[in-house]
């Protein structure tokens, strides 16, 4: 597969988990932000639209962590790592979808290593990026995504949603932006037309 329909994959993946989350919280009139956490939703009446935003979302952004391995990562070890940790990150994401709330501290262990994965993959692809021009933008929010994901922790509330949503935007916004520079590739460089 070439880099563009990887990355136009994974923007419609963004898309569904971003969708799938809203829709949900909109069709559970008592979720707080600051007393509830997001997982929640995926055993409310909008359930279908959280478990299955979170799974398509996960598994159709594993074809931009495909397409950094295929297309961006030759002679560069760091970001083949930092990729294989998204891919990973991103099978934990889709198991959330599965391994709901019902399932009890399962559930926490799948959340947990999603959100540790991302914050390692964002941390490792931030680093390398950052240091190619083409992707530099892309790297410096990866490398803030990677802050927030451990900084985001340490926000006040009683439920996790806050903490939860601190680390996923930034999350969603580097991977997007990736994804779109993905999708605009037609040469041997990301983004250029």
């Amino acid at each position: 597969m070439s880099a563009r329909p990887a990355g136009v994959l994974g923007l419609a993946g963004i898309l569904a988990a971003a969708s799938g989350v809203a829709c949900s919280a909109v069709m559970y009139p008592g979720f707080s932000l600051w007393d509830d956490d997001l997982s929640i939703l995926g055993i409310s009446a909008g359930a279908p639209f959280f478990n299955g935003g979170l799974v398509l979302g996960g598994l159709l952004a594993e074809f931009t962590a495909a397409g950094v391995l295929a297309h961006l990562s030759r002679g560069r070890p760091l970001r083949r790592a930092g990729a294989v940790l998204l891919a990973a990150s991103l099978a934990f994401l889709a198991a959330i979808g599965v391994i709901t709330e019902a399932f009890g501290m399962a559930h926490f262990y799948v959340a947990v290593g999603f959100l540790s994965l991302f914050a390692a993959a964002s941390l490792a692809l931030g680093v390398s990026f950052a240091r190619d021009a083409d992707l530099r933008a892309v790297g410096w929010l990866a490398l803030f995504s990677a802050a927030m994901g451990v900084l985001a922790w340490f926000l006040p509330g009683e439920g996790w949603a806050i903490s939860e949503l601190a680390a996923a935007v930034p999350g969603m916004l580097w991977l997007g932006a990736l994804a779109f520079t993905m999708a605009r590739k037609t040469d041997g460089k990301p983004g250029n037309r």
